[in-house]
């Protein structure tokens, strides 16, 4: 009998639940280390950054992303939630997140990664050694390094974790404040002065933004190094349950050379619209695509002879990560209601009214559904009469 594949995972933020779930969906043994004493990654809060913390968040940090687009496809925001968390709500939502699929038995707080390789029988197995070490209190200096074997990596730590300040000519000689936004908590110290920020940009050859395309074996993942135009937390969750799929042998990746060509088509389009390579990519065309590969992406037609009205939400609606929950590998029984009740949801918290969201909209949503219900039977027939 094959014995279960062991998947280390690195980071305990957003993508690494994500990816300790998908993994334990696909029947994969999860262990993710994650440096630091809480779950979260980002959305930990502290007033003085962590040793070698990565990005931070500010006190007055409110989400510009609304609730249901912060909220994993299968574990919806409680409708008393505010339309859009302070960051305090969202880090106490995946804390109850892990409480619920029971992650946390999975997570080995306070370990540092300090080193990935290729094991001695890599281009046979594709299996990695991973060196962790407990990071002490002081100085957070690492001690008692521990290597272990792994036959899959998931990279969850962001690609915004080691703080790069570039080199600007007269930077020495500037006599006023430069500061990282890694050590940024708040706007009370800038307050009537100019303030210049400055960006930068990288690249990575991953195949789709997650696999790196040279090596000869699908069994490391890095998931979220990405920056998106629309919420982030959709694109990672799709991430994190694709790899799962990969590493687990269910979907298949193309072989290096088509995965290669994929990377030249994408600078060139890149280059073509902005003017440079970039890890920009936009939520929903960029989910579609992935959804795709993965099976989840719901068929309009499919949905239309199941549900109409369903179709007509999913289709001409809002873009929920609910919706890749409706079809495919590990569905959610509870998908298709949600995605009913996602919009009220949303708001729901701002109404005086203790009306439940089904009644709300009960008459609207009646008129939409015999409207749309309509129109589709003569689509359909239409359809039907074409074909004869």
């Amino acid at each position: 009998m094959e014995s279960t594949r062991r998947v280390a995972i690195i980071g305990a933020g957003v993508s690494g639940l994500a990816c300790i779930k998908a993994c334990l969906e696909e029947g994969l043994e999860p262990v993710c280390f994650e440096q630091h004493d809480q779950l979260g990654g980002v959305w930990y809060y502290t007033d003085e950054p962590r040793p070698n913390q990565g990005a931070t968040i500010y006190k007055s940090l409110v989400s510009n992303r609304t609730k249901e687009m912060m909220s994993f496809s299968d574990f919806p925001q409680p409708k008393e939630a505010p339309p859009f968390l302070p960051y305090t709500q969202v880090h106490s939502y995946l804390r109850e997140f892990a409480d619920k699929f029971e992650l946390m038995k999975f997570i080995q707080f306070g370990v540092q990664v300090q080193h990935i390789w290729r094991a001695d029988d890599y281009d046979t197995s594709g299996k990695w050694l991973v060196r962790t070490a407990p990071v002490a209190a002081d100085n957070n200096r690492n001690t008692c390094p521990q290597t272990s074997l792994f036959d899959s990596v998931m990279v969850c730590s962001g690609h915004f974790s080691k703080p790069f300040v570039p080199k600007v000519p007269g930077l020495e000689e500037f006599t006023g404040v430069v500061l990282h936004s890694r050590d940024y908590s708040g706007a009370e110290s800038f307050k009537g002065r100019k303030v210049m920020v400055v960006g930068d940009v990288g690249d990575l050859e991953l195949y789709k933004m997650m696999f790196p395309a040279r090596l000869p074996h699908s069994s490391l993942a890095v998931i979220g190094c990405v920056g998106t135009i629309g919420p982030i937390f959709p694109v990672l969750e799709i991430q994190s349950r694709w790899a799962a799929l990969v590493l687990s042998g269910r979907c298949k990746l193309p072989d290096p050379q088509s995965m290669q060509e994929w990377l030249r088509s994408n600078r060139e389009k890149c280059k073509s619209k902005i003017g440079r390579v970039s890890l920009m990519v936009c939520t929903l065309p960029y989910c579609e695509d992935i959804a795709q590969e993965m099976g989840v992406r719901p068929s309009f037609w499919q949905l239309l002879l199941r549900d109409p009205y369903l179709a007509y939400l999913v289709y001409f609606g809002p873009a929920f990560p609910t919706h890749y929950r409706l079809v495919g590998p590990h569905r959610w029984a509870g998908a298709a209601r949600h995605a009913k009740l996602a919009v009220d949801n949303t708001y729901s918290a701002t109404k005086k009214s203790a009306q439940k969201p089904e009644h709300c909209f009960s008459t609207k949503v009646t008129i939409v559904k015999v409207m749309f219900t309509s129109l589709c039977v003569i689509a359909l027939g239409i359809v039907i009469g074409i074909s004869y």
